[in-house]
């Protein structure tokens, strides 16, 4: 259209941005779920107690007896 090409804006619309709109949707909807489902895996299953972990400090002893 800048370099007088025969497309008025209606055919462009249909013919380029709404295709390419609708699989950029598409795709990344099912990739970034397929990704997401692979690296993190299924959700946890309900009902199972939480693992509680002891936290010791980083500083070590030396801060205990100050």
């Amino acid at each position: 259209m800048l370099f007088d090409a025969p497309v008025s804006v209606a055919q462009w619309r249909r013919w380029n941005q709404l295709p390419v709109t609708m699989e950029n949707i598409v795709s990344g909807a099912l990739f970034t779920g397929a990704l997401l489902y692979i690296i993190y895996g299924a959700s946890p299953q309900r009902g199972k107690e939480p693992v509680l972990l002891e936290w010791k400090s980083p500083v070590g002893r030396a801060a205990e007896g100050a």
